[in-house]
């Protein structure tokens, strides 16, 4: 889905929709929680933060309610300090359009999304686009997960998911 397309579907919206976990087996093992160091540390400068914030607060919902939850998007948008107005041109609705640009949702029709509940790791794509600093941060951070499946063969999926 294009970033305009799925923009005009997130422009029209409801206030208030339905929130529906994304199962995807191979990234429930391997992925990072929304409110991991992961994903503040690499995901915060490709999603930004309202994109980042918005992920947290549905992984909040899910602990809550794990098979989805009704989200009020005027209400969310007001915690999270964006203007939410209906139509493209809102603050927020660019936020939720970012969210499905980069994978870490999907709309369903124009009434709710599926929003995973874990992100995988950046893409070599994504790694170019970091700082320098961050690159070197998370080379050294797969590194580590590397040494540490290299000392527990027995249970390398449960390690990569920390």
């Amino acid at each position: 889905m294009t970033t305009t397309h799925s923009l005009t579907v997130i422009s029209a919206f409801p206030p208030v929709i339905s929130v529906t976990p994304w199962h995807d087996p191979v990234i429930v093992l391997v992925g990072h929680d929304p409110r991991s160091l992961y994903a503040e540390q690499f995901w915060l400068s490709i999603l930004g933060p309202s994109a980042s914030w918005f992920l947290r607060r549905v992984a909040d919902g899910f602990d809550v309610y794990p098979d989805g939850f009704e989200l009020d998007l005027p209400e969310l948008a007001a915690a999270l300090g964006l203007a939410w107005a209906p139509g493209s041109q809102s603050v927020f609705a660019r936020t939720l359009a970012r969210v499905v640009q980069f994978g870490a949702a999907h709309p369903m029709g124009t009434t709710g999304m599926l929003v995973r509940r874990r992100l995988p790791s950046l893409t070599r794509r994504q790694l170019e686009r970091l700082p320098e600093s961050l690159r070197s941060a998370h080379a050294a951070w797969a590194s580590q997960q590397l040494d540490e499946l290299a000392g527990a063969p027995d249970r390398p999926m449960e390690r990569l998911a920390s």
